[in-house]
């Protein structure tokens, strides 16, 4: 997979850039998002930046078009649940004050197209704490179906477990719900 930049109506989703860190560390920092993810120490910026920069075609930094404000992070990881078959799995957060507009239902709609529709993708797939109804809401609308719940499935640096539920998106689900233009004519 090449690095990419996709654009949405509001979004620029595009691979980090060294700029990018001091927001993205500050939203690593909300405990809106410490809840949801096993982060343990929070990295300095350095090492955020060697971080971000390491694998761009794995990650995009959420950008809005209209102020070039920084908003989040989507990272795309091998589906380690899944053989010889195309496919990733999604991590993915917003600062807080960037919530409930809908910029991750923009931005994942935006990426699961080109997912499918330019990289072939067969499957995505994506975990959320069972806690994290917000997430869970927000994989649901996008036509993930829920596989079920991997239990114990992360333990925090300070032994809390949490069990995840494990959702996939397969490409003819995609395809039947967002056909491409012309499809089928």
């Amino acid at each position: 997979m090449n690095a990419a930049r996709i654009e949405t109506r509001r979004l620029l989703l595009r691979p980090p850039e060294r700029a990018d860190a001091p927001a993205i560390r500050g939203y690593l920092a909300q405990e809106h998002v410490r809840q949801y993810n096993c982060l343990g120490k929070l990295p300095t910026v350095e090492e955020l930046e060697r971080i971000l920069l390491h694998e761009p075609e794995k990650q995009f930094s959420i950008v809005r078009k209209e102020d070039g404000l920084v908003l989040g992070h989507i990272g795309l990881e091998e589906d380690a649940l899944r053989f010889r078959v195309k496919s990733v799995s999604l991590d993915y957060y917003l600062g807080e004050a960037h919530t409930r507009k809908g910029y991750m239902l923009e931005a994942l709609d935006g990426l699961l197209r080109y997912l499918f529709l330019r990289e072939g993708m067969e499957a995505v797939s994506a975990r959320a704490f069972v806690e994290n109804s917000a997430s869970i809401a927000l994989l649901e609308k996008l036509g993930f179906t829920r596989e079920g719940t991997l239990r114990r499935a992360m333990r925090t640096f300070q032994d809390k477990y949490f069990d995840d539920a494990v959702f996939s998106l397969l490409r003819e689900e995609y395809l039947a719900a967002h056909p491409p233009p012309g499809w089928g004519t």
